[in-house]
């Protein structure tokens, strides 16, 4: 009796895995979504990197009271690092738009970013949107890319860092950046 039990539910198991699976035939259609995705002309994109500057219009946006020397319109970086060498993120033929939804299985304590219970994931990625960091992370090669900051200059003690903000930053409400 417990065998053929346990034979009907390993047949009845197999049967639902290969029901199951599969993915969708040639002549099944898409479900058609309820956000239409912008059309996007993928013939005309390039795919050299020198097509996309790390600094468009370096200088546009720059204060003139500030000086070339403290980073100001004119700066040529000399003794600072920077980064325009890294590699493409994403493809440029990548559509625009469309709808980023994400599944949070628990509801945070907290919405702070430090202090008790102020470690999940939730709390992390929403810190990660809404403050900018002055440098990021290359996810391959893990080089430092410019993202507020332009330039950097870290001491040979490693205890001081200096960073020249990106004279293009604007905030949401396109006012400029203060330092």
């Amino acid at each position: 009796m417990r065998d053929s039990l346990l034979r009907s539910f390993v047949v009845v198991a197999t049967l639902a895995a290969f029901a199951c699976g599969g993915g969708t035939s040639n002549q099944q259609q898409p479900q058609a979504s309820n956000t239409s995705a912008p059309a996007a002309k993928r013939g005309n994109v390039s795919m050299n990197k020198a097509d996309y500057p790390v600094f468009p219009n370096a200088d546009a946006g720059a204060d003139p009271s500030v000086s070339a020397e403290q980073g100001g319109k004119g700066f040529k970086g000399d003794g600072w690092q920077t980064n325009t060498e890294y590699e493409l993120i994403g493809d440029p033929r990548a559509v625009r738009g469309g709808t980023y939804r994400e599944y949070q299985p628990d509801f945070p304590n907290t919405l702070r970013l430090y202090g008790p219970e102020a470690n999940t994931q939730l709390n992390l990625m929403i810190g990660n949107m809404v403050y900018e960091a002055l440098l990021s992370l290359h996810p391959n090669t893990l080089d430092y890319m410019p993202a507020l900051a332009t330039h950097w200059q870290i001491s040979p003690d490693k205890m001081t860092f200096r960073y020249r903000i990106d004279p293009n930053a604007r905030t949401l409400s396109a006012s400029k950046r203060r330092t």
